[in-house]
């Protein structure tokens, strides 16, 4: 059984279809999974998932008005789903995401909680919360730490990747709980004999902030254009704009209106017009969790260039390169200059080969029996 109860709308939706598939190719049984109605209407009406029985769940959000009451809310939902899981004899509950009152509280239904096998929470962007300062009894972060610092003995966490786990433990947490696995990812193979274009558009995709760096990518298409002028190299942001950017555009990078978030689709036509994906995320940023945007390059086979942070690094290390990471924004666009003016397109081949095995690398089929293994081994020490 798998659940999420703490988001709505369609968040998470592209990590939700991945790691169920990864539970199916994990644990070779049907999956009953309790979704928000948005999501369960989608995954109900796309091509049907063997193994995958998607019932909807009522999942509060809204303002951060109602945050306290939306967690309370979650709380109820999860004694609830506990119940349910008992009365199905589930062998193992996996929380596709928790937050994190509902993650301290787990522990306090200890007897429902004692009544099944093994339980699984995914951590997700809630562990940013952990590199704040906050600690009143009213913050995230609050109830993360005190969650993270209790060990139920058949509760076992879940990362998505070795650098998230390597960070936990050197803020001082006790890791002998958690498991990590890649970022699933269910995507169809990588075209390796696309080429780019005559005049090459370089995308940042996902929501547009300055927590990720994006009013970087004005400087960027600044350089650029110094070094090989206005229409050999374009720019784009994909996706939501937010207005704490707009004292930085400079009319050099194509976006989208304030407040307006594309729908899937239109997204999903606009990052396949890329030729490259950027991401000009602060050097700390991501140190905590994954970045689903940077999966798009994989989705959707575009080569990525990035400025160095330690997920990137982690995701590049020991693979083929499916394209290249940089110290600085300079470095960045002095190769962007580069390529634009003696074009390499055996370079640009090699980085989708890289991408097709980072791919296979991130398919739940390959993921799953590694969780499963894992898992076992937690399962066996506890």
């Amino acid at each position: 059984m798998a659940f999420d109860a703490n988001i709505h709308g369609l968040g998470h939706v592209p990590f939700n279809r991945a790691m169920v598939a990864v539970l199916v190719s994990a644990f070779g049984e049907d999956v009953e999974l309790f979704i928000n109605e948005s999501q369960c209407g989608s995954w109900i009406s796309a091509d049907p998932m063997q193994g995958v029985l998607a019932k909807p769940l009522r999942v509060s959000g809204g303002s951060k008005a109602r945050n306290a009451l939306n967690a309370l809310l979650e709380v109820n939902t999860l004694r609830r789903l506990l119940n349910y899981a008992i009365s199905e004899n589930a062998s193992i509950v996996v929380a596709l995401s928790l937050g994190p009152l509902a993650h301290f509280l787990l522990p306090f239904f200890g007897t429902k909680l004692g009544k099944i096998p093994r339980f699984v929470v995914t951590l997700h962007g809630e562990l940013q919360e952990l590199e704040r300062s906050k600690r009143s009894l009213l913050s995230r972060a609050f109830w993360l730490r005190a969650a993270l610092r209790m060990h139920p003995g058949n509760v076992t966490r879940l990362c998505l990747g070795s650098s998230i786990l390597h960070r936990l433990q050197g803020l001082g947490y006790d890791v002998h709980d958690i498991v990590s696995i890649d970022h699933p990812c269910l995507a169809e193979s990588i075209d390796q004999t696309r080429h780019f274009s005559d005049a090459p558009l370089f995308v940042v995709p996902g929501g547009a902030s300055r927590l990720k760096g994006t009013e970087q990518s004005f400087r960027l298409a600044a350089l650029v254009r110094e070094g090989v002028g206005s229409s050999a190299a374009h720019f784009a942001l994909v996706g939501s704009w937010s207005p704490e950017l707009d004292p930085w555009d400079n009319g050099l990078v194509s976006h989208g209106c304030s407040g307006v978030q594309l729908a899937s689709d239109e997204y999903e036509r606009d990052v396949r017009a890329a030729d490259f994906l950027c991401f000009l995320y602060p050097p700390n940023s991501y140190s905590l969790m994954a970045s689903g945007a940077l999966l798009d390059s994989v989705r959707f086979g575009r080569p990525v260039l990035c400025l160095r942070t330690r997920y990137f690094e982690s995701l590049f290390a020991g693979r083929k390169p499916f394209g290249k990471v940089f110290d600085s924004l300079e470095e960045l666009a002095a190769f962007i200059i580069s390529f634009v003016q003696n074009p390499d397109p055996v370079a640009y081949r090699n980085w989708l080969i890289g991408l097709e095995a980072l791919r296979q690398s991130l398919d739940p089929k390959v993921i799953g029996p590694y969780l499963a293994c894992e898992l076992d081994l937690k399962r066996r020490a506890s």
